[in-house]
């Protein structure tokens, strides 16, 4: 039994790393996203943060709350794809690691030159 435990563990532990391993938008590399970008320090970032769109308040309508599927850092910015949504937004990362996402920016070559 302490041998399927450990075993157990170990399966829980790489799952979690995987899922949790900044991940880059198929298609694209570090480098091609700071190129485009300009920015050299551009990096993946992990998605387990707590990641919003903000509305305004004129709208009437309340901030949404979004599953990212990759966020991209660029200092203080970020781009963020959340899950099963076509567009790329942009936001800003805050220093406790959430972010706020203000603006929508279509596909990523052109959220990347938005920056």
């Amino acid at each position: 039994m302490g041998n399927f435990a450990a075993q157990l563990i170990k399966q829980v532990k790489c799952h979690h790393q995987v899922m949790t391993t900044p991940q880059l938008p198929p298609g694209w590399t570090i480098r091609r996203i700071r190129e485009v970008s300009g920015d050299s320090e551009a990096q993946a970032l992990s998605i387990n943060r707590t990641v919003k769109y903000v509305r305004h308040p004129a709208a009437g309508m309340e901030d949404e709350l979004l599953h990212p599927e990759f966020i991209l850092g660029f200092g203080d910015l970020c781009l963020v794809k959340a899950v099963s949504e076509e567009d790329w937004l942009m936001g800003s990362l805050y220093p406790d690691g959430s972010v706020d996402c203000w603006g929508n920016y279509g596909a990523l070559a052109q959220a990347l030159r938005g920056l």
